[in-house]
């Protein structure tokens, strides 16, 4: 099996690159702005860069790709960007797939496909409306992959993701209140007694794909931790690691009614393993005290 992993320099892409190198498989990588000079040398890997806004020039043959590269909401990117990004790019990439033969494909997308949440429980189920930009781009993106797939007789495998949490890792609820408490700076949380399991580390992720490759035929999962928490707990959990001595009073809770945790019926039903919220917790924790 050759894996086209696209997205090397980010989080997930990198992770993922080093776990399936491991397990032998060879692998071309492909990054954007952040050279990943970690995988360099490492002799199954082939480092290539391309970027997805501009037309993509690729000899390389794989019969598998997992796409975690996107153009994402932190970087403040304008609705064409999104839409030259992670819908045209996407389509090149499946015209890449179609000359390499490739079978399987692997979408890394996101919850914002349900646009604006109005339940307490989210199943793959939900049809959502009011998107944002993001939102709308990665959409497009899933129906395409969903015509592809029937159309060519190839298997792919769909995970809307919730908050990605590992080694400094940025840009969602839980990293921020981490990084907050580490400075000793005083944070308001809302909903302190909602459950809350919208986080995933990356090692769990990296399972749950290298899981994926052997799927057959159209799929489409939410990816998140297991047994939600109180937010509250949470907190307090972090609290507890960072200053395991002393008591540290630097959270104000308050209430607006708000938020949502995920149903994750439909991908353990698939005998995936999923790690907890504490332990997905644990070990974001874990890998961040000494940064």
């Amino acid at each position: 099996m050759q894996i086209l992993i696209t997205g090397a320099g980010t989080l997930l892409g990198n992770s993922l690159a080093k776990y399936l190198a491991k397990k032998n498989f060879s692998l071309i990588c492909t990054y954007r702005n952040t050279f990943p000079s970690n995988l360099k040398g490492i002799k199954n890997i082939k480092l290539i860069h391309f970027d997805m806004a501009k037309k993509i020039t690729f000899s390389q043959k794989f019969n598998t790709l997992v796409h975690c590269a996107s153009a994402i909401p932190d970087y403040n990117c304008s609705k064409n960007y999104y839409n030259k990004v992670n819908v045209v790019g996407f389509k090149n990439l499946l015209d890449l797939c179609v000359k390499n033969k490739c079978n399987n494909i692997i979408l890394i997308s996101t919850m914002s496909v349900y646009g604006k949440i109005n339940v307490k429980k989210i199943s793959e189920k939900y049809k959502g409306k009011k998107f944002d930009d993001y939102g709308a781009s990665k959409k497009k993106m899933e129906e395409m992959l969903k015509k592809f797939t029937f159309k060519n007789n190839i298997s792919s495998t769909t995970l809307r993701l919730s908050a990605i949490l590992g080694k400094n890792s940025k840009h969602n609820f839980i990293s921020n209140i981490f990084q907050k408490l580490k400075n000793k700076e005083q944070i308001n949380v809302f909903n302190p007694n909602l459950k809350f399991n919208n986080i995933v580390h990356v090692s769990n992720l990296c399972e749950i794909i290298y899981k994926s490759l052997l799927n057959k035929g159209f799929l489409v999962l939410n990816v998140a931790s297991k047994y939600p928490m109180k937010i509250s707990n949470l907190i307090d959990m972090m609290i507890k690691y960072i200053y395991p001595k002393q008591e540290i009073l630097l959270v104000k809770y308050l209430d607006n009614n708000k938020g949502f945790n995920i149903n994750t019926k439909k991908i353990l039903r698939k005998k995936y393993n999923l790690y907890s919220t504490k332990e997905t917790l644990k070990r974001f924790v874990k890998d961040n005290l000494n940064t």
